[in-house]
């Protein structure tokens, strides 16, 4: 009877160990790998025949290279690089579609994405790697090598699929932008290599923290004005309140610490893993004061210095930064829609980014072609005037279409997205 009773004892305390336990439990939890759909095209792709000798492709933001040895492929091969809603997490930065897809290369071709892109500015440095989706919709993390000076992270392949950067550790603000009183959580993220080979990716949770995490600590505000509160049995998570009345539009600023044996694959490093003993998340969100334009393009956009006014037969919106300013012309008077076209058209818009402090560069809604027969393009982009009305009235819209830098031999595209408010001055 009590060899039993003790087999029975034995049974239930293997099951109770193989359930999920919660941190600090003592026990191995196991989390499940993410299984996505794929991935939906956004915008169109890039494409470049290569053949035997070797070449290269980047895609029309600069944020994607593909780099074919020679030997890659026997014959010429249509490459291309197609960007795609993003199914792993829920970031705002694009993965990518690389082709031909099924294709086996003889020789590994090199996959670098860069990642000083605005969407990816709560991620952890140490932590950023590659990861691609598999045919089950599960996606496998790649040992990828980290080149901080360039600020890409890439890996050698010899298939293509659709491909995602991943950061083993993320801050993320729910909201971009508050107003005054409002609220917004800023949440520990990331994802975990699970499986027997270390190469599944699962979302990290507060379940999930033994082993990976150990403490998470000096939570704070390191710039702005607001306060952060806690949410009862979230460790992952707090809470930030704008401030009551704000005068300028400010960056408020969070940083959080932590502790424990997070790694990242990484070809390059002892044993295949970039150790994460220690580090300092940091993420901000903009609270918007009476004027403001704030967005993202090269780098973020935020000012409070915004200026509208009537002249010529046409609006003109501007704002100013310490770095160079933003430019719209609406041919029109009045709250409307006015879509990027010849700006000598009624109801059209033309728009500029310019940095004029180093590095410079510039981008407007309209390019001229390189070949013949050198004609312009427009973007198809629209600004969408909410609020027009006397001098001394509110000034409110928005914008979202593409950009272009007009150089021939740099050219290259990205997607404007901006909100602006301010008062008519003439």
């Amino acid at each position: 009877m009590k060899k039993y009773c003790l087999l029975y004892l034995l049974c239930m305390m293997m099951a109770h160990a193989c359930k999920k336990s919660p941190a600090g439990s003592g026990l191995v939890s196991r989390p499940e790998p993410v299984i996505s759909g794929k991935g939906i095209p956004e915008g169109p792709p890039v494409r470049k025949i290569i053949g035997s000798a070797g070449g290269s492709l980047v895609n029309a933001d600069g944020s994607v290279t593909i780099t074919v040895p020679a030997g890659a492929v026997a014959a010429n091969t249509e490459f291309g690089i197609q960007p795609i809603s993003n199914t792993l997490g829920d970031s705002t930065v694009l993965n990518y579609r690389l082709t031909p897809e099924g294709t086996t290369f003889p020789k590994p071709v090199r996959v670098a994405f860069r990642y000083d892109q605005p969407g990816l500015s709560g991620m952890a440095e140490n932590g950023i790697y590659l990861a691609y989706q598999t045919a089950t919709g599960a996606w496998k993390a790649v040992p990828s090598a980290l080149n901080k000076q360039a600020k890409t992270v890439s890996v050698a392949t010899t298939h293509f699929s659709d491909w995602s950067i991943v950061g083993s550790l993320n801050l993320v603000p729910g909201k971009k932008e508050l107003v005054a009183m409002e609220e917004t959580h800023f949440k520990i993220e990331g994802m975990m290599p699970i499986g027997e080979a270390d190469d599944l990716l699962a979302p990290l949770s507060k379940i999930d923290l033994d082993g990976w995490v150990h403490n998470i600590r000096n939570w704070r505000l390191i710039a702005g004005n607001g306060l952060l509160s806690d949410i009862t049995n979230e460790p992952l998570v707090k809470v930030f309140r704008a401030p009551e009345t704000i005068s300028t539009t400010q960056v408020a600023e969070v940083q959080v610490e932590l502790t424990g044996n997070m790694w990242a694959p990484d070809s390059t490093a002892p044993g295949g893993r970039r150790t994460i003993g220690q580090v300092i998340l940091l993420n901000s969100v903009t609270v918007l004061g009476g004027n403001y334009m704030t967005g993202s393009l090269v780098e973020a956009i935020n000012t409070d210095q915004v200026f509208a006014l009537y002249s010529g037969g046409k609006i003109h919106i501007t704002g100013h930064m310490p770095w160079g300013y933003v430019g719209f012309e609406l041919n029109g008077s009045s709250a409307r829609a006015y879509a990027c076209g010849d700006r000598n058209l009624p109801g059209t818009c033309f728009g500029v980014v310019v940095r004029d402090k180093d590095p410079l560069y510039g981008y407007a809604s309209q390019y001229t072609r390189c070949d013949p027969p050198r004609d312009i393009v427009y973007s198809e982009g629209t600004l969408n005037l909410k609020k027009w009305g006397g001098v001394g009235e509110p000034v409110e819209g928005e914008f979202t279409g593409k950009m272009y830098s007009d150089h021939c031999d740099d050219f290259k595209e990205k997607t404007l997205k901006l909100k602006f408010r301010t008062i008519r001055a003439m």
